[in-house]
């Protein structure tokens, strides 16, 4: 913890550096593309180990399967007996599965992935602070730590949720499927069609939540310096919203976020809406800027 000294030594410093230095327009951070890149690369490999599974172990087993269900029909076994070897085969899919994808490992990937976003973005802020102050600051970040936990919870539950969505549609497919006497072919296509779902899913929360948590975090350290407003930025590409770009380039207040979808009233910060790649760019206070 500073000492009464070494908060005077750093104010004398910042008073001297403030003194020299001429304001300069606050740019835009630079994306985290590295957390983007660990979260992307997490979900494209569990991704990859459904599909593995499926191709190895369920594709072989659906010529059987469906024999099975023609015997169901014409009274040679028990009525609902395909339905326990189905049961049994994405039982035995899951387990498979959670063997090779812990969750000591899911949580392993996810935490690294936050804390290089957390990492960059703190960076990033200090930049921003440099460029219009120059000079660093340094000040408790309570919040910090609360919202890169919350990050890691969420996602390990997002996990678990579309794990479990995708092996219950995989399910479900095949006894649809079966019940309507399609054959392997069309099951197998119908499959690699919800596969191709999954892993536009994995990839949409991995950019989804990449942005959140960075314009989470750019909220918290602007407040933590004293921030209190900020001018909404966008990308100013075609893939802009409507609604986003009218907000480019007014002032908005941390505590208040602006409504991001007139049909619905939604609102959220920078960031804080689906897959939302805008940015609040600090606007400091008169007596940060004062020399």
């Amino acid at each position: 913890m500073p000492t009464l000294a070494d908060i005077l030594v750093q104010r004398r410093r910042f008073v001297k550096a403030r003194r020299r230095h001429k304001p300069k327009a606050v740019k835009r951070q630079k994306y985290p593309r590295q957390g983007l890149l660990l979260l992307s690369k997490f979900g494209l490999d569990r991704w990859r180990g459904k599909s593995r599974l499926l191709r190895e172990h369920l594709y072989p087993s659906l010529g059987g399967l469906l024999q099975q269900a023609a015997l169901d029909e014409s009274g040679g076994y028990r009525k609902d007996s395909v339905n326990d070897d189905i049961i049994r085969v994405f039982s035995g899919l899951q387990l498979l599965f959670a063997r090779r994808y812990t969750d000591e490992a899911a949580e392993i990937a996810v935490t690294e992935a936050a804390s290089r976003i957390d990492i960059h973005q703190s960076g990033e802020h200090q930049k921003q602070i440099k460029s219009a102050l120059g000079v660093e600051l340094i000040v408790p970040e309570p919040g910090v730590a609360v919202a890169v936990g919350g990050f890691i919870t969420e996602n390990l539950d997002l996990v678990k949720t579309l794990d479990g969505d995708d092996f219950a549609a995989f399910s479900s497919i095949v006894r649809r499927g079966i019940s309507q006497g399609l054959r392997v072919g069309d099951i197998r296509a119908e499959l690699e069609h919800r596969l191709q779902i999954s892993k536009n899913r994995a990839l949409f929360l991995a950019v989804d939540q990449t942005n959140k948590l960075f314009g989470k975090l750019t909220k918290l350290r602007q407040e933590s310096v004293g921030v209190t407003e900020y001018t909404w930025d966008t990308s100013q590409d075609e893939r802009v919203r409507p609604r986003h770009a009218e907000l480019h380039g007014t002032r908005q207040a941390w505590k208040n976020p602006p409504v991001v979808d007139l049909k619905s009233g939604r609102k959220a910060h920078p960031g804080g809406d689906y897959r939302c790649r805008c940015q609040g760019l600090p606007v400091f206070p008169a007596e940060l800027l004062a020399a």
